[in-house]
């Protein structure tokens, strides 16, 4: 089997969420072959969040080799994010690895004295403001007005200091430790930004899939759609 089939696969197992070994693709030639391979893997998929958990994790590997030039053998859910991410690089790869798996990631944290600092900061600056007011001795009909909209300074100033000091967040968000992990924090936090990766797994049908991976095919190979068939052979398609 040719490198842009295997690649294809890989591009696959990532879109549903399925594991396809080698010996499951071994007699394949035809696209209808390989839509019944996958759709036999989908059909055995559980309909709860463990499924949505086992797509992200796929996106996640695929996008931390993309970031890294990792190995994916080398990503397993028990891969500790210390390893793949060292705080020199932390921030900016965070960012590069979010992209790539196209799902929105947990913020990083703030090492504990310096959010402490930057919560002092907020609150004097807070504070300041307020004494401000009162020492303008305002028109109660100036005053009133501005102390019921207080809270709009107050959250364009909390909004202002989190963002100064947001790039020495390097820390993981609380709890996460591996990449299962974060696959978890992901799939807790909202759906995930990739339109397919929030599709509900129970939509499995046999249309649905056979869309999805004639349209995988389509798009990794640069081919028409409209060659995509059952019948199709990978040698037709100039694989």
């Amino acid at each position: 089997m040719g490198l842009e089939i295997v690649e294809i696969i890989m591009v696959l197992e990532d879109e549903f969420g399925v594991s396809i070994k080698d010996e499951d693709i071994a007699d394949v030639q035809t696209v209808g072959q390989l839509y019944n391979v996958i759709m036999g893997k989908v059909g055995d998929l559980p309909r709860d969040d463990v499924c949505m958990t086992s797509r992200v994790f796929y996106r996640l590997r695929r996008g931390l080799q993309e970031a890294t030039g990792m190995a994916r053998g080398d990503i397993t859910p028990a891969t500790p994010l210390a390893e793949v991410l060292p705080s020199r690089v932390r921030r900016r790869r965070w960012g590069t690895w979010s992209a790539r798996s196209a799902v929105a990631f947990p913020q990083l944290r703030l090492p504990g004295p310096l959010a402490v600092a930057v919560g002092v900061v907020t609150v004097l600056i807070c504070l300041g403001l307020a004494w401000g007011l009162y020492k303008a001795e305002l028109p109660w009909y100036v005053a009133w007005p501005l102390a019921l909209l207080w809270w709009l300074p107050v959250a364009l100033i909390v909004a202002a200091v989190e963002k100064l000091a947001s790039p020495l967040a390097v820390l993981f968000p609380r709890n996460v430790h591996t990449v299962g992990d974060l696959a978890h924090a992901v799939v807790r936090s909202g759906v995930p930004r990739h339109p397919t990766a929030a599709k509900d797994c129970s939509l499995v049908t046999p249309e649905v899939v056979w869309n999805r991976v004639a349209h995988v095919i389509a798009r990794e190979a640069n081919i028409k759609r409209e060659l995509i068939t059952p019948e199709a052979t990978f040698r037709d398609l100039e694989f």
